[in-house]
């Protein structure tokens, strides 16, 4: 696959969706959603100054964040027009430990480089998942850890997805956890632990504009009934299924 649409998807969304793509987080409507989404991979990063590897970083609003906690981060993107806007932020932020660079995930060979390698709502984007995952691994040191947050069970379906391929022409696929795990451990993988996504918790308890694509089940829940505590228990229970954040490590 040659992803011609997605590293075209900053001329195709116009000035308008290019603005409002460099200023991520803080310029989507589902600002606190990011946030949450983000919140949660900090809280599962070791206690540790680390070398990260951000894979898919688009404009690296998620490079920026994990460089201004002290860790030495690359973000990488196929997009040449991405890494422009990312290197905008990082002048912007003026961060001296933070690089970007274009690179396509599933041809990258960095070998033993990294402590941890972070995907956030990108390896859905990836055609040949096997072998991107398989990368990252090589990408890790000994004892690193991969970790994947990513929209999961029924993402493809979203009205969202259905209109961005049909509008730009990218790759929108469902990567549940379970998907993610059998892939883990096939390309060598250990001591794999899936945790529930924080963005869906947020959904349920603050979110009024609830958008449950990978989780139709909970969307026919609030169609029913008011009380909370109903759809938190069934995402307690069923994120390993649905909607999970994979946290993977290198032996």
């Amino acid at each position: 696959m040659d992803y011609t649409n997605e590293k075209n998807y900053i001329k195709n969304i116009g000035k308008e969706g290019e603005e409002h793509a460099r200023n991520k987080p803080f310029s989507d409507r589902n600002c606190g959603v990011l946030l949450a989404a983000i919140s949660a991979v900090i809280s599962l990063l070791p206690k540790r100054s680390l070398r990260i590897l951000d894979m898919g970083c688009g404009t690296g609003w998620t490079s920026i964040f994990f460089s201004k906690m002290g860790h030495s981060v690359l973000g990488i993107d196929i997009s040449k027009d991405m890494i422009k806007n990312a290197e905008i932020n990082k002048k912007k932020e003026k961060l001296s430990n933070l690089d970007f660079k274009v690179e396509n995930a599933e041809e990258m060979n960095f070998n033993s480089e990294f402590d941890c390698v972070i995907f956030i709502d990108s390896l859905h984007h990836c055609d040949n998942t096997e072998r991107v995952i398989k990368n990252a691994y090589n990408a890790l040191k000994k004892g690193g850890i991969c970790i994947i947050s990513e929209p999961g069970l029924n993402h493809s379906k979203a009205p969202y997805s259905i209109n961005a391929v049909k509008k730009y022409g990218v790759l929108e696929k469902d990567m549940p956890p379970k998907l993610t795990r059998k892939i883990g451990k096939r390309v060598g993988f250990i001591k794999i632990k899936v945790y529930p996504r924080e963005d869906s918790l947020n959904q349920i308890l603050y979110s009024k504009e609830r958008e449950f694509s990978n989780l139709s089940l909970l969307k026919r829940f609030f169609k029913n009934i008011k009380i909370k505590i109903i759809p938190v228990f069934l995402l307690l229970t069923l994120y390993k299924r649905y909607s999970g954040v994979v946290v993977m490590e290198k032996n």
